[in-house]
Order: structure tokens, then C-alpha cells, then sequence
């Protein structure tokens, strides 16, 4: 029983040391990124602690100002859904428009053919009643 198992011990030996190595290397990287944000934060701290309050206040109000414009292009966002519809509205407006210009055109092509011949069976008429 032990001789069967006995093969298998280094191989699952290795493969524990492997994931505790990968995750000891994981660890480490984590750490060493939170060590770098923490320094960095308190050197932004420290610089801002530094600063007059002229600085501190012009900085806010380069803030807000964004915040603002930020707000203003949020509030003129027009979801893509919406756009899509607007846009399908528009191409069948359009196209009925196209539609009805060709209808307008159609019916204007119809009296004009009409007039000319009503124009010429009054010319035939004429001409007729004076040749009698």
C-alpha cells in the first residue's frame, strides 16, 4: 500500500511547492503595489499640505469646474437605444418624404399632360368649327 503511494508524493510535493511559490510571488507583488500607492498618496499629501490655501482653493475650483462640464455632457448623453430609434425615425421620415415629393411630381407631370391635352382638343375644335 505505501510502496503504490510512494511515487506519486513528489510529484504532488512539487506541485504544492509550485502553488505556494506562485502564490507567495502574488503576495509579494500585491504588497509591494499597495507599499507604492501608500507612498504615493502620502507624498500627494504631503505636497498638498504644502501648498498655500490660494493653491488648495484654485485647485477645487479647477474641480468643480470639471465636475460641471462633466454634468453638462452627462446631461446632454442620449443612450444608443434611443439614438437608434431617433435615427430609424429620421431614415423612414426621409423616405416617406422622398415618397410623397415623387407622388407631388407624378400628379404635377398628370395635369400638365392633362392641360396640353385639353389645350389641343380646344385647338382641333377650333380649328374645326372655322373650316366648316
Amino acid at each position: 500500500m505505501f510502496s503504490k503511494r510512494a511515487p506519486t508524493m513528489p510529484a504532488e510535493v512539487e506541485a504544492n511547492r509550485v502553488a505556494i511559490q506562485a502564490s507567495r510571488e502574488l503576495f509579494e507583488s500585491k504588497i509591494t503595489t499597495l507599499r507604492f500607492e501608500l507612498v504615493t498618496a502620502i507624498a500627494t499629501v504631503k505636497e498638498m499640505h504644502g501648498h498655500e490655501r490660494a493653491e488648495v482653493a484654485r485647485r477645487l475650483e479647477g474641480i468643480e469646474e470639471q465636475i460641471k462640464r462633466l454634468d453638462a455632457t452627462n446631461r446632454d448623453y442620449v443612450l444608443r437605444e434611443v439614438y437608434e430609434k431617433d435615427e430609424e425615425r429620421l431614415y423612414s421620415e426621409r423616405r416617406e418624404s422622398l415618397a410623397t415629393r415623387e407622388h407631388g411630381r407624378r400628379a404635377m407631370t398628370m395635369a400638365l399632360i392633362s392641360a396640353l391635352v385639353s389645350a389641343f382638343n380646344i385647338a382641333v375644335s377650333v380649328i374645326l368649327h372655322y373650316l366648316r
